[in-house]
């Protein structure tokens, strides 16, 4: 949500009516990412995977995407410990 939106709702002292607002309630609850809106046969025809099969690929997916970068201090230390452990094997 950009801030003009954020100071329309304020102005208008509701949100409901901005189109980020009805945008977001789609992605939400319109089309949810886990619970299935489909009828019986199609998600059957579709592998009928569980809240929990999906939960769990989604888990996967956030993990895999996710990068995390040390201080530089941190590292330089990590580093340093890791270059004796090699060169004492």
């Amino acid at each position: 949500m950009a801030l003009k939106d954020v100071m329309a709702g304020v102005q208008q002292r509701t949100f409901a009516g901005l189109e980020t607002t009805l945008h977001s309630y789609r992605r939400v609850y319109w089309h949810p990412r886990l619970f299935n809106r489909q009828f019986f046969a199609a998600w059957q025809g579709e592998g009928a995977r569980t809240i929990r099969q999906k939960t769990q690929v989604m888990i996967r997916e956030l993990l895999s995407q996710y990068e995390y970068e040390l201080e530089g201090k941190l590292r330089s230390e990590l580093d340093k410990i890791l270059a004796k452990a090699k060169s004492e094997l």
